[in-house]
């Protein structure tokens, strides 16, 4: 595997993080606790690239990102009135 280079940057920094191990393609987000609804990755463009899923009671969902391009992304919860977003870049 590619080393893969992550910047996070949340809008409730102090309830969300993201976890990544060098060589993995896969980062764990934490997201606000009392987030509902799907999470998804969104491309620069708003299309949908991954469906991460629902998130759980934990709200500790893995976003796999093997095979994106390098490029500027928004992790977004669907359904949440509270409107969560994330920004990741992904540089390899």
């Amino acid at each position: 595997m590619r080393p893969l280079f992550l910047a996070f940057a949340l809008s409730f920094l102090s309830v969300a993080g993201a976890h990544h191990v060098e060589g993995e393609d896969v980062m764990h987000v934490r997201l606000p606790q009392g987030a509902t609804g799907m999470l998804v990755l969104q491309d620069g463009g708003g299309r949908v690239v991954r469906e991460v899923g629902r998130v759980g009671p934990s709200a500790v969902m893995a976003v796999d990102l093997a095979g994106l391009p390098v490029g500027v992304y928004t992790l977004r919860v669907i359904g949440d009135d509270r409107g969560w977003s994330g920004r990741l870049v992904v540089d390899r």
